[in-house]
Parts: structure tokens; C-alpha cells; sequence
């Protein structure tokens, strides 16, 4: 197992593969959560968490957590969000609302 291990590690990736499966696995989940959400029968909440990089770039993460009637709890990254000002609390509800809407989750579940 070792021995595959090594392999992997030496198998060179370019930035555009590297880009292309990013985009891959967030579309992956992206469905994943619009195959929930299409059930009707389950209801979400919503984390925000904003910080600075070292960049003074703020970042937005917003993370969802979809209950269905199983209750069967998923959590995922719902999205991230960059801007190069400070971040108010008007921005952080905008974003809230912004992704929200192109998530299709409505805030009456």
C-alpha cells in the first residue's frame, strides 16, 4: 500500500486539471443538494463564518445543514465569497440571501 502510495504522490497535475476537478467535485455536491432539496420534505440551516487572509481579502463561507425526514443530517459548503472591503453585517445577510436563491432553498423550511 505504501508502495501506491509513492505512485500517486508522483503523478504530476496541471493547474487546468487541478482547476477542472475543483469544478468537478463542487458541481458533485451542488447536485447533491439540489437532489435534496427538490424532496420538499426537509428543512435547512444556514452558518456564516467571515474572516481576512493574510491578503486583507474577506472571505464568506456559508455552510448549510439540510435535515430530511428521515432525519438524516448533510452538511455542506453552500459557497464562498471574496471581497477586497469590509464586509457589514448588511453584506453578510445579502450573501446569505444571494446564495440561498441560487440554491432554490427557501427560507420558510
Amino acid at each position: 500500500m505504501i508502495k501506491t502510495a509513492k505512485q500517486i504522490d508522483q503523478i504530476l497535475l496541471s493547474n487546468n486539471m487541478m482547476t477542472w476537478r475543483l469544478e468537478e467535485l463542487a458541481s458533485d455536491v451542488h447536485r447533491q443538494l439540489q437532489d435534496h432539496n427538490k424532496k420538499c420534505n426537509i428543512f435547512f440551516s444556514m452558518a456564516i463564518d467571515e474572516l481576512n487572509d493574510i491578503s486583507d481579502t474577506a472571505q464568506v463561507a456559508v455552510f448549510v445543514r439540510v435535515i430530511n425526514k428521515n432525519f438524516d443530517f448533510i452538511i455542506e459548503l453552500l459557497g464562498l465569497e471574496f471581497s477586497h472591503s469590509t464586509i457589514k453585517g448588511s453584506d453578510l445577510l445579502e450573501t446569505l440571501k444571494n446564495l440561498g436563491e441560487k440554491n432554490n432553498m427557501e427560507c420558510g423550511k
